[in-house]
Parts: C-alpha cells; sequence; structure tokens
C-alpha cells in the first residue's frame, strides 16, 4: 500500500513550491488493491491520517479510502475500516460498492462522508448520472433489510479463494524454477501481482505478450498500472486475475504463461 513516508515527501514538495493549496484528497484503496492485492497496514492508515492532519493548512485534505475489496477477505480477518482511526470523519471519506461482493451488474455504490460533503456530493452526482437506478438499489435495500449479504460474500470467499489457489498452486508448479520470478498471497480480492526476471518486458508489442498470447492466454501488463511520476515504471510486472476464469482455466492459463516466459528468456 501507500508508503506514508513518500507521501510526506511529496506533500513537503509541494508546499515548499507553493502547491499545497491545491491538495484536496489522498486517495486509497487499502484492501486486496487492484492491482497489486495488497493491504495496507493499520500502522501505515494511522500515519497518513496524521499527515493529511498536519499538511491541512489552507484546506482541509480528506483521506479517501475506496473499500470495494474490503469484504473479499478469504480469510475473514475482520479487518477495520480506515473509518476507525477517524470516527469523527474528520478527514476521512469512505467509498464502497456492492459490485464486487454481491452482483457486478448491480451498480450501486455508497458512501460515508463528513457532513460538510454530503449536499455538494449528492449535487455532482446528480449533474453526472442523474440518479442511480431505482430498481438496483431497492434490491439492495431488501439485501441488505433481510441480511442476505454477509451470507453471499461467505460463499463468493469461498469460490474466490478456490480460484485464487488454482492460481498460486499453478504458479508454485510452474514458476517458482525460473529465477527472479516473485509473487505474494494476498489472501483476498482478485488479483496477483506477479514480478518476472528483469529482462523481459511485459508490454504488448513485445515478445512476451506475443508469444503468451500464441499460446493461448492474456494477461495485463504492469506498466499501465505505474504513475506517470514517482517510482519508475517496472515494465517487467504483470497483473494477474482470477475473478472470472475456472480453477482449471486459471492453471491452464498460467501453465501458457510459464510456458511463454521460458520462451522468452532461452533467446533472451
Amino acid at each position: 500500500g501507500m508508503i506514508p513516508e513518500s507521501l510526506d515527501d511529496a506533500l513537503s514538495m509541494l508546499k515548499k513550491r507553493g502547491d499545497l493549496a491545491r491538495v484536496k484528497a489522498i486517495y486509497l484503496v487499502p484492501y486486496f488493491d487492484n492491482p497489486a492485492g495488497s493491504t495496507l497496514t493499520k500502522e501505515r492508515a494511522g500515519e497518513i491520517h496524521e499527515i493529511a492532519n498536519r499538511y491541512s493548512e489552507h484546506n482541509k485534505i480528506y483521506v479517501v479510502t475506496d473499500e470495494a475489496y474490503r469484504l473479499l477477505d478469504f480469510n475473514q480477518t475482520a479487518q477495520p475500516s480506515l473509518w476507525a482511526g477517524d470516527r469523527n470523519l474528520n478527514h476521512t471519506i469512505v467509498v464502497g460498492t456492492f459490485s464486487k461482493s454481491y452482483s457486478p451488474g448491480i451498480r450501486v455504490g455508497w458512501g460515508i462522508l463528513p457532513p460538510e460533503l454530503i449536499t455538494p456530493v449528492n449535487d455532482v452526482k446528480g449533474n453526472i448520472d442523474f440518479g442511480s437506478p431505482n430498481i438496483n438499489q431497492y434490491i439492495m435495500y431488501e439485501v441488505l433489510r433481510n441480511g442476505w449479504l454477509q451470507e453471499h460474500v461467505s460463499k463468493l470467499c469461498d469460490h474466490y479463494q478456490q480460484k485464487q489457489n488454482a492460481m498460486l498452486d499453478a504458479l508454485d508448479e510452474h514458476m517458482s524454477t525460473i529465477d527472479h520470478c516473485s509473487w505474494w498471497n494476498p489472501g483476498g480480492g482478485m488479483y496477483v501481482w506477479l514480478t518476472l526476471p528483469e529482462i523481459i518486458d511485459s508490454a504488448f508489442d513485445k515478445p512476451l505478450y506475443q508469444a503468451t498470447k500464441q499460446a493461448g492466454a492474456m494477461y495485463v501488463p504492469g506498466h499501465y498500472c505505474f504513475p506517470k511520476q514517482g517510482e519508475p515504471v517496472q515494465h517487467n510486472t504483470i497483473r494477474l486475475s482470477f475473478g472470472q476464469q475456472t480453477p482449471a482455466k486459471i492453471a491452464e492459463g498460467v501453465k501458457c504463461l510459464a510456458t511463454a516466459v521460458n520462451s522468452v528468456l532461452s533467446i533472451a
């Protein structure tokens, strides 16, 4: 997740340039994030809250915590919301969606906002989408009123965990013998972040992607997930998703990817 020291450095630089007043919010995806599947530690969350408060010199700097993947916790660790570190909502905006935890087509989100933002956010939202679909909201109202969400989430976590395990097992089987390949068990969400040997470029127009596609699989090159400024882009990275395919197809896809990696390495 976000490194507080790097955030502090960035805000300090903006302050020296006279641009601190332009900063309105710090955006986080603290649980099983897209693309890396990483989760922000409680200690880092507390530091980020402190930094936001300290640099709120010209205007309040909010911490926007996007909890889209928080419920997809396969180990049921009951990770507290970042809201827990700011119960009065002095600097915290919490947003989420039922599209990941209930149904992709439901397209209903929710938010917990500081009181001063409720009216302006509603006004802007109304101008953008002219209102969320009523039928979808009524569906989620009934789901929540009857206590059906958690039961469904438990089934969904079991389902996704099987897919995640299929991907991790296939990586262990087919890629653990390739030097300088690494990944970790995210324990939730939908993604695994794969780092390849530095001599491999995962871009669409490079040999690895072409070989992987020819073998029958596809992936998202990791360089698309890096900002234009900040940390150097790592062209040897890949975002793998286990959200859609069956465990068997996932295992087959990882095998195709490993075959392509070995093929590219053999001629590098």
